[in-house]
């Protein structure tokens, strides 16, 4: 029987792309389908993996074989603060698929900045990044931010759909010079968006199963963590545990992507709203999705705006608050069922909505001889024949 040929790597590399990838051993173990028992053998140097498992863990891993033949474990960038809910179980961790995510942030990022440097493109500094303090008051910092996007109400209220509202808010952050990344496989409950906060280049990640609106939102709250200068990892939600200070942040930051979405005076001056008592008070679910749909954001947006203008109950609030999220828990039930095991992926699309600005500067690169097909591809995540395709899109 011929031996099976047998991987030389190092137990120190094994031992660190594991932990970078975010498995344990019995994770990654049941991964590629071996018993922990070789694993464990193969960090401690007591035994091999053969070329075969090797590559599985390279699948697993989601890291080329070269990573695996590195004389020692490499500095890599570091894992942006969690401002997510305090971790009381396990699933709170960062998980394989949102450190990957993350990683690949970073990595599209360094990318771009090397290509413009090629093409002798010069990158427009994000000058306002830790302009802002927590003192400064979110209403105030809300109607910088709609300053600095550009946005005023008037044009906002052209944006009558959830996807014209969410494309036209991303597209005027990217010409600020701040790359907008949407990730597809990372679940809800563990990232609604996070951000990594760069004079140049900065980086907003927004989770691509989260609803038009919800997504819009979620951009503007990371859009607020780049204004104070520091990034993170969210997952938005006001009420949930956390330490003062994160807690202090994560409610800023929803204050201001609120306030940015439905500013206070002109949702205090809408005819809806004016035609009622000036008063806390229910509101009827027309005019909630009515003024929904004039601001581009969801009704609960809506909701919170009403009552930190003091214009709905507290009770209201709470009793539509529930019922908002019963219905989107719905909603994404549904939506995860129509798609089943037929659902078929749309590569060249998924590419432009996902990578958008950094999709033309990787096409500028190739058209300008910088880079090569099959560079443009593997850096699109698409086949080589579909490069063409994208461009369409893009264009």
């Amino acid at each position: 029987m011929a031996r099976v040929p047998k991987a030389i790597v190092k137990p120190a590399i094994l031992r660190w792309l594991r932990d970078a990838s975010g498995f344990s051993q019995e994770e990654a173990a049941r991964k590629i389908t071996t018993k922990v028992e070789n694993l464990i053998a193969w960090e401690a140097g007591e035994k091999q993996p053969s070329m075969s498992q090797l590559r599985k863990l390279a699948k697993a891993y989601k890291r080329p074989i070269s990573d695996f033949y590195l004389p020692q474990p490499v500095d890599e960038p570091s894992i942006p603060h969690d401002f997510r809910r305090l971790p009381d179980t396990d699933e709170q961790r960062y998980s394989p698929a949102l450190l990957h995510e993350i990683r690949m942030a970073y990595r599209r990022r360094s990318l771009a900045l090397d290509l413009a440097q090629e093409m002798g493109t010069d990158i427009r500094p994000f000058e306002a990044l830790s302009s802002v303090t927590l003192n400064d008051g979110a209403e105030n910092v809300a109607e910088r931010m709609r300053e600095i996007i550009g946005v005023d109400y008037a044009l906002q209220s052209t944006w009558r759909n959830a996807r014209r509202s969410y494309n036209e808010w991303r597209q005027r952050i990217e010409t600020l010079g701040v790359l907008v990344f949407q990730v597809i496989s990372v679940e809800l409950s563990q990232m609604l968006g996070f951000s990594l906060a760069y004079r140049e280049l900065p980086v907003i990640g927004i989770n691509r199963k989260n609803a038009l609106n919800g997504r819009t939102f979620t951009m503007l709250h990371e859009f607020t963590h780049l204004l104070l200068g520091e990034g993170g990892v969210c997952d938005i939600d006001d009420d949930l545990p956390r330490n003062p200070r994160e807690q202090r942040i994560e409610v800023f930051c929803n204050h201001v992507a609120g306030a940015a979405l439905v500013p206070r005076r002109e949702l205090l001056t809408h005819a809806l709203v004016t035609a009622g008592p000036n008063q806390p008070r229910d509101w009827d679910d027309d005019i909630m999705a009515t003024l929904a749909r004039d601001f581009g954001c969801s009704e609960h947006v809506v909701l919170r705006r009403l009552l930190i203008t003091n214009r709905t109950t507290q009770d209201f609030y709470a009793r539509k608050s529930a019922e908002y999220a019963a219905r989107y828990a719905r909603q994404v039930q549904q939506d995860r069922e129509r798609a089943g095991d037929n659902f078929r992926r749309d590569m060249a699309r998924e590419a432009v909505s996902n990578l958008s600005t950094f999709a033309k500067l990787v096409l500028d690169s190739y058209h300008s001889d910088h880079i090569n097909l099959t560079e443009a591809s593997k850096y699109l995540g698409v086949r080589a024949e579909k490069v063409a395709t994208v461009e369409e899109m893009v264009r």
